[in-house]
């Protein structure tokens, strides 16, 4: 009988809500025995596979539950290696124990009373840290053994592995609190983040990053499940009825264009699902995700394969399942309005999408516009999504290979690229002398934006990399007095190799692959800045580009302002209205702030034609690298001049704040 909680006692084993039967005593008592007998099956054979007492050590001080955790990672490694790790004596395998039901955690919840009173006396689990050092010792001898044959990747891989040991004894492993800067962290913890490179800090989420990846795919595989029928617009409605023959991308395209709508801007050709016209073919748009397709393509195959995927079905654990096995692990993961369940259920939505719309086959059910289901004609089933996923091989050709859609350990990874990033740049606050500092003059600061420029039309300019200011903000108001002569058609020569030399590993990273990672890095301007959505790759790249630029700035170079060109693009919402987009983001006089890092050269050479937008950037702080220069990001110019040429490249002259303020300064 379920008694309230406030009747509890303080002792736990007289908190039991049922008495227990003799029967069920000796279940639990048999099923104890049998983790053990696994555990010390598992440490024995760690021991004669790797031949390392620690790791097999770190297996055996595991509790039975994390067991299935780290074979995980280890199937990441080495594929088959969990069999032999739960292979007995006589040759049968031995039974994992369920998954841990947290396996992101490290302590008990006490942070309330009824938690208090329910984990009040448990020790610790301690499952990130025991899970992460037996792994990170397993892998130091497979390696050690030749799993990896390139010796190089081999050392880079020991690197990491030692890196991950040192996060353990460290204390960075496990996420402090939330909110907690990077001064608050013990002196430990810090002292790893400045002494590990911003590669090594980033292999400390490989092991979280695979189990997550083992329950990202048993979310995806439960939500295909729920995969349903998208209903369809009026317009797409109508044409099938006026219709005889099948109705295709093209004709629906040209009819809403006959309509007065613009198919560059979209047409909504089932709910959530709008097919755009662009410069390189017809796409479709859902869910963030842009799908190519073909204009013959019919468009009840397009929207057959673009499946509206509903998460209430994993709003309850079923009656069937254990609470405390994966399946509570994989609620946990997609319920709530916490960050990381919407990100987790946004890219599970992205995966059965893709899936679905790279598949063989469309699904085998249609919706209305009045949303009812019918199945279409010739098919003795429906299609589910599950059913196109399930299958190891296309027969179009690797075509679902283009389902790229991931989730990464984002958050984790954030925090580690944040807290490394602060540990340069407190290192270049206390440790650079004055000597070698530049001396860099006061720039003004900038008003919040208030104006008329509608919302819609100030996030499209900065998804282009410009963002709207104040029109107070002008050179005559902020730098009164202020004297630049520029030659705007200077040019230099851009030498094979950036001039001067690396001035830290983040900096020489940049400098030699720096069109790279700046590509990477802006993908956070154009997509946001949930960092689950991201790639590892965008989230290394945008700290270290963070880092270089800050080093950058600080030590003594040659600040000599130089033309740097740059051709970037006219945000579709202005396309055609070249003259509106001069006179909303570059007002002569006034002031825009460059958003993500812009790739440019100094000999003046950049595309043209309409649609672009050539700005020729008068500053000295571009960063040199390989093929060109970098400006960073959020920096402040001031428009010169913005016209639109003969061919309709929009032409944009601007000068950056710190010239201006060291001219005043002067």
């Amino acid at each position: 009988m379920c008694v309230s909680l406030a009747q509890f006692t303080d002792t736990n084993r007289r908190c039991r809500r049922c008495t227990l039967s003799a029967q069920q005593v000796a279940d639990a008592s048999a099923r104890r025995q049998e983790n053990r007998v696994t555990m010390r099956t598992a440490s024995s054979n760690v021991r004669r596979l790797f031949g390392g007492d620690a790791s097999a050590v770190a297996v055996k001080n595991l509790s039975p539950s994390m067991l299935s955790n780290l074979l995980v990672s280890l199937e990441a490694v080495t594929p088959g290696v969990s069999g032999e790790i739960l292979r007995s004596p006589s040759g049968s395998l031995r039974r994992v124990p369920g998954m841990h039901n947290d396996v992101f955690s490290e302590v008990r919840e006490r942070s309330n009373e009824a938690a208090l009173r329910l984990n009040g006396g448990k020790f610790d689990p301690k499952a990130v840290s025991r899970v992460e050092l037996a792994s990170a010792l397993c892998e130091r001898d497979m390696v050690e053994n030749g799993a990896i044959r390139d010796p190089l990747a081999a050392a880079d891989e020991l690197e990491r592995i030692s890196a991950r040991i040192d996060a353990i004894a460290s204390g960075a492993m496990v996420a402090p609190p939330a909110g907690t800067a990077f001064a608050d962290l013990p002196e430990r913890t810090r002292k790893f983040y400045a002494r590990h490179s911003m590669d090594e800090t980033a292999a400390l989420t490989t092991v979280s990053q695979r189990i997550s990846d083992k329950l990202f795919e048993d979310v995806t595989e439960r939500a295909q499940v729920a995969a349903a029928p998208r209903a369809v617009s009026p317009l797409v409605e109508r044409l099938s009825a006026e219709s005889v023959r099948p109705v295709d991308v093209s004709a629906v395209l040209t009819q809403a264009g006959l309509q007065g709508s613009d198919p560059t801007a979209g047409v909504e050709i089932a709910d959530g699902v709008t097919l755009v016209s662009g410069s390189g073919g017809p796409a479709v748009l859902v869910d963030g995700l842009r799908m190519p397709v073909s204009a013959d393509a019919r468009i009840a195959d397009v929207v057959g394969r673009i499946p509206a995927v509903d998460f209430d079905s994993l709003t309850e654990v079923p009656a069937d399942r254990s609470a405390s096995g994966v399946n509570a692990a994989v609620q946990s993961m997609m319920v709530g309005k916490s960050p990381r369940a919407q990100s987790m259920r946004l890219a599970a939505r992205r995966r059965v999408i893709e899936r679905t719309f790279y598949g063989d086959t469309v699904m085998g059910q249609s919706a209305s516009s009045a949303g009812v289901v019918h199945q279409l004609p010739g098919k003795a089933r429906a299609h589910t999504a599950s059913a196109l996923a399930s299958r190891p091989h296309s027969s179009r050709h690797g075509a679902d290979a283009e389902a790229t859609t991931a989730r990464i350990e984002g958050f984790d990874l954030s925090r580690h690229m944040r807290y490394a990033t602060a540990a340069r740049k407190e290192f270049l606050d206390a440790k650079v002398p004055d000597e070698i500092r530049v001396a860099r003059a006061q720039e003004a600061t900038l008003k919040r934006y208030a104006g008329d420029v509608p919302a819609e039309d100030r996030d499209a300019a900065a998804r282009a990399g410009f963002r709207v200011r104040h029109r107070a903000n002008t050179v005559a108001s902020d730098y009164p007095g202020a004297q630049v002569m520029v030659d705007w058609t200077s040019t230099e020569s851009v030498s094979p190799e950036p001039p001067g030399k690396a001035l830290s590993p983040e900096h020489a990273d940049v400098r030699s692959g720096g069109v790279r990672m700046v590509m990477a890095a802006n993908q956070i301007a154009q997509r946001g800045r949930n960092p689950e959505l991201c790639d590892a790759e965008v989230l290394v790249a945008s700290a270290k580009m963070a880092s270089a630029f800050d080093v950058y700035r600080m030590v003594n170079r040659d600040v000599t302002p130089r033309v740097v060109t740059a051709t970037q693009t006219v945000p579709a919402s202005y396309r055609g209205r070249e003259a509106d987009f001069i006179r909303d983001v570059f007002p002569t006089g006034g002031a825009f702030t460059t958003r993500g890092y812009v790739l440019g050269r100094r000999d003046g050479v950049s595309g043209s034609g309409k649609g672009r937008v050539r700005v020729r950037y008068f500053t000295g702080d571009a960063m040199p690298i390989t093929g060109g220069d970098v400006i960073d990001t959020g920096t402040t110019f001031r428009v010169e001049s913005a016209t639109v040429a003969d061919d309709g490249t929009v032409e944009v002259n601007a000068v950056a704040d710190q010239v201006l303020a060291a001219s005043v300064a002067q």
